[in-house]
């Protein structure tokens, strides 16, 4: 069997390039596998005999792409290439035993322990990998896989899901029976399969997860709420309806093709044409370099109740209640991500959208939410605004009832209006006057100085200030009230 050294100019090139200097090159591992499946990839890993880095290198300089000394210890370098399609990603690493079939059978699935050599394409198997990959089924190589290096359990559900695949019972029974090793795993590398899965599928990365007794050792919190019983009008525990809730976010997309479209544009109605290219723009940006909104978002849809269990009360009519349950859980799922190493700016994204999931649906009970509430949400929000409104259908679609979903629901066109059209007054509005105008009519610096420019913005917000003449007569109002209280409270205290 061949893989095709012609599938895109890169390969073509990367394989000029070895064969050009006469150094002994295969191409190795997912690039292999994914070629004979045919599925398109932006990763390319080559192996050679010796001397990674040094060609990793030079391959650099030949495609004009950015080296990165990925592993010196393991003699693995990274070229990082820009192309029309995307950045494509071509790792050149040295044996890491004597010969390339010993190399092969140190890897962790035998699909992964394929072969390509650059001057014909002629794959090497090594350990059983074709047989596997035409049954769509995932082995382990050795017993000691797992051992060897605890991330792969994570990566055995990863392969599966994105795949199609199946694992192999005995697979699959060592990775239950070997779970616990994830305690052993460096965090940055749970997070990069993490990432992935967050970036796929996953609610069926979480369901394989949970089956093979993963979710403890990954995402603690979320599994303590498996069991965890909630009022009417939820039908389901804790955790049951986090699965149900990500299972109608992935509906409520409104950029996915085919039977969920359909049922999209029904559930949204005519508003939905209109915030179609700037919801999909806002949810496939980039919060960090690895991470899009639309992923962080699933994030936060898995730690968004993190805070019920601990919070879990019963009333004199035994009615059970969550009180306070989104700032401890905002609280929760911050640490479980400081903890898992995600980068400081997607903790705080998530935290925001956790901290206030609830707003939206308090926004719904005034069958028109004023400037001021709507301010507020914005003010509170910043740019997870759009995200939370969202979220927050879905949470409601979770529940089982359809109470109130049409307020809920023209919240969210409200909210997406106004930021992507935009009300600027409402979303971000530009104080008249700063804190040296605000100096210059008396105010001292200090913290006071900083409340009356968010009072300034909030008065403009409503439309209860439009210009600047208006803006100072405000600040003097609001100071002089602020003052003549404070010099009462005194007289009272020293009588």
């Amino acid at each position: 069997m061949q893989v095709n050294l012609e599938a895109s100019p890169l390969v073509q090139q990367v394989c000029a390039f070895f064969r050009d200097r006469e150094v002994p090159a295969w191409l190795v591992g997912g690039f292999v596998r994914d070629a004979l499946l045919g599925r398109p990839t932006n990763d390319v890993d080559v192996a050679v005999e010796t001397d990674g880095l040094r060609w990793a290198r030079e391959l650099a300089d030949a495609l004009d792409g950015a080296f990165v000394p990925l592993d010196p210890e393991h003699d693995t370098g990274r070229v990082v290439v820009r192309e029309a399609k995307g950045v494509t990603y071509v790792d050149v690493a040295a044996f890491r035993a004597p010969t390339l079939e010993e190399d092969l059978r140190a890897r962790d699935f035998t699909v992964n322990a394929l072969a390509a050599d650059v001057r014909t394409g002629e794959v090497v198997d090594a350990t059983g990998g074709l047989a596997d990959l035409n049954r769509f089924r995932l082995r382990v190589i050795r017993p000691s896989t797992f051992q060897q290096d605890p991330v792969r359990l994570l990566r055995a559900v990863r392969l599966a899901v994105s795949l199609s695949f199946t694992l192999e019972p005995e697979t699959e029974a060592r990775v239950r029976a070997e779970a616990g090793l994830l305690t052993r795993a460096a965090a940055e590398r749970v997070l990069i399969e993490l990432i992935k899965m967050l970036e796929g599928n996953t609610l069926a990365a979480l369901l394989l997860m949970d089956d093979l007794r993963l979710l403890p050792f990954v995402l603690p919190e979320l599994a303590a709420c498996q069991g965890e019983e909630q009022p009417p009008p939820h039908t389901l525990d804790v955790y049951g309806h986090t699965l149900e809730m990500l299972a109608k976010l992935e509906r409520l997309w409104p950029w996915r093709s085919g039977p969920d479209e359909a049922w999209a544009e029904r559930f949204w109605g005519r508003p939905l044409g209109r915030h179609r290219q700037p919801l999909t723009r806002y949810l496939e940006e980039r919060v960090t370099f690895a991470l899009s909104r639309r992923a962080l978002l699933k994030l936060a849809v898995l730690l968004h109740d993190v805070g019920k269990p601990p919070t879990r009360s019963v009333d004199e009519r035994g009615r059970i209640h969550f009180y306070r349950h989104e700032h401890v859980g905002a609280r929760l799922a911050a640490e479980r991500l400081r903890a898992l190493r995600f980068p400081e700016r997607a903790v705080r994204w998530v935290e925001r959208i956790v901290r206030h999931h609830m707003r939206p649906f308090h926004l719904s009970r005034s069958s028109r939410p004023s400037r001021r509430a709507l301010y507020r949400y914005f003010r509170d929000t910043g740019d997870a605004a759009p995200a939370i409104a969202l979220h927050s259908v879905a949470d409601h679609l979770a529940k089982g009832g359809a109470h109130a979903l049409d307020d809920l629901r023209r919240v969210a066109h409200r909210v997406w209006d106004a930021y992507f059209r935009p009300d600027e007054l409402l979303v971000n509005p530009r104080p008249l006057l700063d804190g040296h105008a605000l100096q210059r009519l008396g105010i001292p610096p200090g913290p006071e100085l900083g409340r009356l420019l968010e009072r300034l913005k909030e008065a403009q917000a409503v439309g209860a200030v439009r210009t600047v003449e208006e803006a100072e007569q405000y600040v003097r109002r609001v100071w002089a009230t602020w003052h003549s209280g404070n010099a009462k409270e005194t007289t009272e205290k020293q009588q």
